[in-house]
């Protein structure tokens, strides 16, 4: 447990993973560093680049992060890891996640409200900021744009070790990171299938996930969040290939460890689709 700033914050396995480590066990402390991460709140990455979305979007940050009171103690879904080629900066270690909810015509709350993150007291957190904002009245009716269909408003939380442009800061804090020694490669995967009706158009296009691979090889479905995309179509075909991918997961000292990477999936006419282009992680290619 590390203390900073008042904050506490505990490094917690997701259950079933205890067991796994006592059949493989590795110094944490040799192959581990403490950084200390920045929290904040951002527009999503697929929202429109529309000057009156964006000013919307940021608005909604901005408040919300000035209801944000940090919790006392973050329980984390996984330890997070990096490869020593890591970049020593920007790089997302999967801490974040998202917050979603509605807001009808007159800006006020609908429920329910989707917070996903690793930490459960931050998505309550996250869910107790919005409430006040909306108990304040503070929230702009929706803009009426497509970025803002049915009044959804979408927003991500980044945890980084620098603060992001055009971000609402949430808290800092001190973290445990592990550097991995073999990083995840890629075994199988089902091609994914070409949208039938971006196909009969002829459009191309491109999506980019990240995501959790676990110990055991398999894609954690809950970490998968789109970072790049134009088309839901193309969405929905590239999360449906990444689920049924098998990977030989990262090591540590030949123990397997969960990883967050970056996977990339071109869609071009004439040519075959699969897991293997444009492949990358958030440190190295896969193999």
């Amino acid at each position: 447990m590390i203390r900073l700033a008042g904050l506490l914050l505990v490094a917690a396995l997701r259950p079933g993973k205890v067991e796994a480590f006592q059949q493989c066990s590795f110094d944490t402390v040799a192959h581990s560093d403490t950084i200390t991460v920045t929290y904040s709140l951002m527009p999503d990455l697929l929202s429109s680049s529309d000057s009156t979305d964006r000013l919307a979007y940021l608005y909604y940050a901005q408040t919300i992060g000035e209801h944000f009171s940090a919790p006392k103690a973050l329980t984390l879904a996984y330890m997070p890891t990096k490869h020593a080629s890591a970049s020593p900066t920007m790089d997302d270690f999967g801490l974040g996640g998202r917050l979603q909810f509605k807001l009808d015509s007159h800006g006020r709350l609908k429920k329910p409200i989707a917070a996903a993150t690793t930490a459960p007291e931050l998505n309550a957190a996250l869910a107790r900021a919005l409430i006040q904002a909306d108990s304040a009245n503070e929230l702009w009716p929706p803009p009426k744009t497509p970025a803002f269909a049915d009044g959804l408003v979408q927003l991500r939380v980044y945890s980084t070790r620098e603060r992001p442009s055009m971000a609402a800061p949430l808290m800092r804090a001190k973290v445990r990171v592990l550097t991995i020694d073999v990083p995840p490669r890629l075994k199988s995967a089902e091609p994914p299938k070409y949208p039938l009706d971006a196909k009969a158009a002829g459009i191309p296009g491109r999506v980019v996930l990240r995501f959790v691979i676990g110990e055991n090889g398999r894609v954690i479905p809950s970490t998968v969040q789109t970072v790049e995309a134009e088309y839901r179509e193309f969405i929905d075909a590239s999360v449906e290939s990444i689920l049924s991918a098998r990977f030989e997961p990262a090591e540590i000292a030949g123990c397997p460890v969960p990883m967050q990477i970056e996977q990339g999936l071109a869609f071009k006419i004439g040519e075959s689709v699969s897991p293997h282009s444009t492949v990358g992680t958030t440190d190295r290619p896969l193999h």
